[in-house]
């Protein structure tokens, strides 16, 4: 096999494995925070990474802009972080959309930073993922009137929620149900 098709087939496979650590992580975080959950996460690669390294004899720390990769890397760990975190409220298929929005934010910013042309077929391929995502996210259904918006991106229109019921010892028996969603939103009726 040539380095081409081998290069396709390992990018595919890193596609396939990437897609499957939402559902994977979406799973983890029924038994952990988020916060523990990411550590571990980057504590076993880190401990993986090393070893391949110096099993290949590939470890050094001789970096030309030390600030710039030490930046990079808490940029990209601060991103894991919110992902965990926003994974707690959405679902596995909704936090894979928006994180993979990241293509669009590179063609759009790529033309700032690094004057490169945005041009008609990327504008277009900017427009329509966008559109995509609307419609994957929302189901075309854009009444956020809930007081729980968040359950809309997860495709569930139910409300989780705790109910109280208060009566009053006055004379006319006065029930007052007061009713908190999983954000802290309070209703009394």
């Amino acid at each position: 096999m040539d380095s081409k098709k081998k290069a396709v087939l390992l990018t595919i496979l890193a596609g396939f494995l990437w897609g499957t650590s939402f559902p994977a992580i979406k799973i983890g975080l029924k038994y952990m925070d988020a916060y523990s959950f990411v550590f571990l996460r980057f504590l076993a690669a880190w401990l993986i990474m090393l070893a391949v390294c110096l099993l290949t004899k590939n470890f050094s720390l001789k970096f030309e802009k030390k600030r710039l990769i030490f930046f990079l890397g808490v940029t990209n760990g601060i991103a894991y972080l919110l992902q965990y975190v926003g994974m707690v409220f959405v679902s596995a298929s909704a936090s894979s959309l928006f994180v993979n929005l990241s293509v669009v934010w590179v063609a759009l910013l790529t033309p700032l930073l690094f004057r490169e042309c945005l041009g008609l077929k990327k504008a277009l391929g900017v427009m329509v993922s966008l559109l995509g995502v609307v419609f994957m996210t929302t189901n075309l259904d854009f009444s956020f009137e809930s007081p729980e918006p968040i359950t809309y991106i997860n495709g569930n229109t139910t409300v989780s929620e705790r109910t109280i019921r208060l009566k009053s010892n006055v004379a006319n028996n006065i029930v007052k149900r007061v009713t908190v969603n999983r954000l802290g939103l309070v209703e009394i009726q």
